[in-house]
């Protein structure tokens, strides 16, 4: 079997610590284990955890138990660096050594601390799965920049956002490479795309501004229909313009920052000017 059709099997998770959830473990461990089950009814035999106290010692715990009846479910346990759960209480360090000798295999990203190894790991994590496990709080950090790397590699999530008790699944159709392919798109099209989307509060957010937006509704109605207020979707806007100006040659440059009609303005002189040189070469 190649690298690519084992990838197809296995599954990661990510996840804040416990003070920052509003769950109780045996809250979280509930919705985990459905997700576990789910995940192997699909065909996933192979699960691999962070490490991290909470969530990814919930979920690797949760998938040992499953092994015990289960022959053919694996478990990866991947480790920023040898000494990540030094400082951390006795009950926690126990049960970190105890899913770390439990693991069929073990994988170590640095040899000493290092400030970049959670990002590494967290790369890693998805760049080995085709599925993404994940408890989300909507605050900035390594859970969400994960799942950011995980859309923009296609790879499917399954996400539950904290405090609204919702699972979101976007599909696994990348939308900054859509812009990219779709040079055709008329130009109100695809400043609309820059200016009205964002994965800043979870995945799912980018497909379902898209959807509202191409259906031509206004912001009230996208941000009734989110359940956000207009100055949440805001700054989900916000966020995907910043992306998309990094991402996009035709949007390189100095962005106005504050008004938006500037922003529009600015955006949309950029395409005329791509197009522009598109027609004159």
């Amino acid at each position: 079997m190649t690298e690519e059709e084992k990838r197809l099997h296995r599954c990661c998770f990510t996840g804040h610590r416990p003070l920052k959830l509003s769950l109780s473990e045996t809250q979280a461990r509930k919705w985990l284990e459905e997700q576990i089950d789910d995940a192997i009814a699909g065909g996933m035999t192979t699960f691999m955890t962070g490490m991290g106290m909470g969530v990814d010692l919930w979920a690797a715990e949760t998938v040992l138990t499953k092994k015990a009846g289960n022959e053919a479910i694996r478990l990866i346990a991947v480790t920023p660096y040898p000494s990540f759960a030094a400082q951390w209480k006795d009950e926690w360090k126990d049960r970190y050594n105890r899913v770390w000798k439990a693991a069929d295999y073990r994988v170590t990203m640095s040899d000493r601390y290092d400030d970049g190894a959670v990002d590494k790991r967290n790369v890693w994590l998805v760049d080995h799965a085709c599925l993404v496990i994940a408890f989300y709080n909507g605050e900035a950090g390594s859970t969400q920049r994960m799942l950011d790397y995980a859309g923009e590699k296609e790879v499917r999530t399954v996400v539950f956002l904290d405090g609204k008790n919702e699972i979101t699944e976007p599909y696994p159709d990348s939308l900054l490479n859509r812009v990219k392919e779709e040079q055709q798109w008329p130009e109100d099209v695809r400043l609309r795309i820059a200016i009205e989307l964002s994965s800043t509060r979870n995945l799912n957010d980018m497909v379902v501004m898209e959807k509202r937006f191409m259906e031509g509704k206004a912001l009230p109605t996208v941000a009734e229909e989110m359940n956000l207020s207009e100055d949440q979707v805001r700054q989900l806007i916000t966020r995907m313009v910043k992306r998309l100006r990094s991402d996009l040659p035709f949007l390189q440059g100095e962005m106005p920052a504050d008004e938006p009609q500037r922003k529009k303005e600015w955006l949309l002189a950029k395409i005329r000017e791509e197009k522009a040189g598109k027609e004159t070469l």
